[in-house]
């Protein structure tokens, strides 16, 4: 089977094609980046950038330094509508998962497995604008809206398309959820490529005062963030020993593209810390 093939089972490749339009933005054509020098974004000796309401500035155009404003703009837009179109791949992804156990729960109760393979277009049509509601004697109702159930009902007939004919078991469900886990796998590998692309050819370098600032703000981090901070670390970093359950870090020495793809990271940590408190 050729390579092409096998992406087109996997579906769409919208990391690719995001990728393909970040690329042509940086592309010669377009405009390259200007190569900037420590120099260039280190303050000088005793000094620091101060913000318009006196703190320190740290980690200002991480993204973005050197390109034009018609660029930044487009950058902008890229990124907006490549997280929008991943957000949703992610979410259709986890209803699947989710519908592929719901189904084996059924198996196992042997209640509702009828119901998949006998909804109709009635069952799963929305009048109005609204959500139609199920009658309460019916098997579906444990679904409470149009959206779930065509979900369990395209998971059904997936499942049914992989087993052949004859009644859906617990070999044909399992089959399917570890297609769902091999499509996962595949969106983290595509997912750590694009953001290291966007990173290495977007990303200024970090100053010695940002390193610095960098390391004191992963230290505050809680304890449950820590483990995916080593992944990037050991990812970005193959000779790391990984079978270490530590990682002692120097942040003067890593590389600049491992330093921000930390910074952002950290970034989202203290965001979600903030919007549950």
């Amino acid at each position: 089977m050729s390579k092409d093939s096998r992406e087109n089972e996997c579906g769409p490749d919208y990391f690719g094609y995001w990728k393909h339009l970040f690329l042509d933005l940086l592309s010669p054509n377009g405009g390259a980046l200007l190569p900037l020098k420590e120099s260039d974004t280190e303050p000088a000796a005793g000094t620091c950038s101060v913000g318009g309401n006196g703190s320190v500035s740290y980690f200002s155009e991480a993204l973005g330094k050197g390109l034009s404003e018609l660029k930044k703009e487009k950058l902008n837009l890229i990124l907006k509508q490549s997280i929008s179109c991943l957000n949703n791949e992610a979410d259709e992804m986890l209803d699947n998962i989710s519908a592929a156990f719901q189904l084996e729960a059924d198996l196992r109760g042997k209640e509702l497995l009828g119901c998949y393979a006998s909804a109709s277009k009635e069952d799963l049509s929305v009048h109005s604008g609204h959500r139609k509601r199920k009658a309460p004697s019916s098997p579906m109702s444990s679904y409470p809206d149009n959206h779930t159930l065509q979900t369990a009902k395209q998971v059904y007939d997936a499942i049914q398309a992989l087993q052949g004919s004859g009644e859906i078991g617990h070999e044909a469900v399992e089959k399917y959820l570890n297609e769902m886990l091999l499509k996962l796998g595949k969106i983290e590998v595509d997912l750590e490529d694009f953001l290291n692309v966007l990173v290495s050819k977007c990303s200024r370098p970090m100053t010695i005062a940002e390193k610095r600032r960098l390391g004191r703000l992963v230290q505050k981090l809680p304890s449950k963030a820590v483990d995916r901070l080593a992944e990037i670390i050991k990812d970005r970093n193959p000779a790391t020993n990984q079978n270490s359950d530590t990682i002692q870090v120097d942040f003067e020495e890593l590389d600049d593209v491992t330093l921000w793809r930390l910074h952002f990271y950290v970034e989202n940590v203290a965001k979600a810390n903030r919007l549950h408190t």
